[in-house]
């Protein structure tokens, strides 16, 4: 049944039985529960895609962060790409994500976590990190 374990359906067809055990059908009616839950969600889901004009194309600054990190040759790159994957995480839970690109937040966040771990990113002439991903110090500045 759609990939669930044989446990859970059974456990969930024995917690039904116990229910109605010591509950009336009647009462309970889920069935007219269920239609008003699925019509709140339509309305909702149609709601939501109008609101943000059916545009489902969202670019995740992950897969960004990991292809910027993979450009740069730095030292202890599995704890700089895990702070900063969680960096990200943290942003996610503000409009960041909406007023800057995914390179700019990637960006951002290497240099955040380059500043806390004390990593030295690479800076010499014809390789400066942050113009390797087209993203100016005045940018970084302000997304830290």
């Amino acid at each position: 049944m759609y990939g669930v374990p044989h446990l859970t359906i059974a456990t969930a067809k024995m917690l039904c039985h116990c229910f109605y055990m010591h509950q009336s059908h009647a009462k309970n009616d889920w069935p007219e529960f269920f239609r008003k839950q699925k019509e709140l969600i339509v309305v909702a889901e149609k709601a939501l895609l109008t609101t943000i004009d059916f545009d489902l194309d969202i670019q995740l600054t992950y897969k960004t962060l990991v292809v910027v990190l993979k450009r740069l040759n730095i030292p202890d790159l599995a704890k700089v790409a895990k702070v900063a994957w969680h960096l990200i995480d943290q942003w996610l839970q503000t409009s960041l994500c909406l007023q800057y690109k995914p390179h700019y937040i990637a960006a951002g966040s290497i240099a955040l976590v380059a500043r806390i771990l004390e990593v030295k990113l690479p800076t010499e002439k014809g390789k400066i990190w942050w113009l390797e991903i087209d993203v100016a110090p005045e940018q970084l500045d302000v997304i830290c």
